[in-house]
């Protein structure tokens, strides 16, 4: 990596006592394990390089060859700098530059968002089938009732997940038997998809890979919508995708969930860090489902059950922030959505959903949602 390329960027600090002051960065120093190491001067004088500024690893920002959208370069003194380019140049090359990064394997694997929904579906495993399991009547084929919506994580990272907790004694003692009989279905289970030719888990996922570098800074929200507009980006996504991403929409949602739970029963020396782990959670289930709205609004709205599935998503993760008002406004919008075959399930879910929040304020209409919700359980067969 050439850092040299970053010298001339502006970044704005206050030493100990003094206000916020730009300064620039005026040469490369040298870097460790942790570290990035720069001389840094005053913007208003350059030449005044006494301090070095060091910014811990990994910082996204040092990883792109294409300047970062939060960096800015102090043209005066590089008016040749190596990084200075039209914004329409630059949007080409940082197209290039993150559909790049989604094509390599394992890019998944660094994304923090990833790795939770990993953690997950393991819990969730674990819930539906480990007590089967202690009873011992875990059916053989116990992979035909895992949750829909986990099915997509079912692939060779959760394999070399669960087999890296077991190889590092991180399951309480009463789960590891219920891991080691399982790990061989799952790993069955991949093999089998593969050979069938059919086999589309989520860490293939190009809207969650490149959701992701979002996530975790390398784009902005804007960069993030332009790439995924872009004919490179678009030429390859189909209504499939966009719905194998809703399992990861639900799944980060549940997560969020989860760490709230934990949050409000997490003793005071814990609180911080639960606090930021669950904020940062609720964020990347937030974003996935304003994402898939986004997408499905825009290019599949002859599919509206895509956009009614992640609005119902938006709304629930906004009643983790106790958010009512903008959670009924999003259910509000999904009832307004064109009702077909795939459209009436997600609408039951909607209007179930709105029952339970308006039921004290106004229990009329919790009736009337209610009636509806029976109405569609009723014609799709359920009681």
């Amino acid at each position: 990596m050439d850092r040299d390329k970053f010298v001339g960027i502006i970044i704005s600090f206050a030493l100990e006592g003094q206000e916020q002051v730009d300064h620039v960065l005026t040469r490369f120093v040298g870097e460790g394990n942790d570290s990035i190491v720069y001389a840094v001067a005053p913007l208003s004088d350059p030449t005044n390089d006494g301090w070095v500024i060091k910014f811990q690893k990994p910082d996204v920002k040092f990883e792109m060859t294409v300047l970062h959208y939060s960096f800015r370069i102090a043209e005066q003194l590089y008016p040749h700098h190596p990084l200075l380019i039209d914004p329409e140049e630059r949007m080409l090359r940082l197209t290039d530059e993150m559909l790049g990064r989604i094509e390599s394997a394992g890019s998944l694997f660094r994304l923090s968002a990833f790795r939770d929904m990993l953690m997950s579906t393991i819990q969730l495993l674990a819930l539906q089938f480990a007590e089967p399991f202690r009873a011992g009547t875990l059916p053989s084929d116990w992979l035909n009732e895992v949750n829909v919506g986990i099915l997509p994580m079912i692939d060779d990272s959760l394999v070399l997940e669960i087999q890296s907790l077991l190889d590092d004694e991180a399951f309480e003692d009463e789960m590891v038997a219920f891991f080691e009989r399982i790990l061989p279905d799952i790993e069955s289970m991949v093999a089998a998809a593969k050979q069938r030719g059919y086999f589309r888990p989520l860490a293939q996922n190009r809207l969650l890979k490149l959701l992701g570098l979002h996530l975790e800074d390398f784009i902005n929200w804007s960069e993030l919508i332009e790439i995924t507009d872009s004919a490179r980006f678009r030429s390859t996504l189909t209504a499939d995708d966009v719905s194998n991403f809703g399992s990861a929409v639900s799944i980060l949602h549940f997560r969020s969930s989860g760490k709230k739970d934990t949050l409000q029963s997490s003793d005071k020396d814990n609180q911080s860090h639960a606090r930021a782990d669950y904020l940062a959670t609720k964020a990347a289930a937030k974003a996935a489902a304003q994402y898939m709205d986004e997408i499905a609004t825009k290019y599949y709205s002859d599919l509206p059950h895509l956009s009614a599935f992640a609005k119902n998503w938006q709304a629930r993760t906004l009643l983790l922030e106790d958010d009512q008002s903008k959670a009924k406004k999003l259910y509000e919008e999904v009832l307004l959505l064109p009702i077909t075959d795939q459209m009436r399930r997600e609408r039951h879910d909607t209007l179930i959903d709105l029952s339970s929040l308006v039921a004290d304020a106004d229990p009329q209409a919790a009736e009337r949602y209610e009636t509806e919700a029976l109405r569609i359980r009723q014609s799709l067969g359920k009681s």
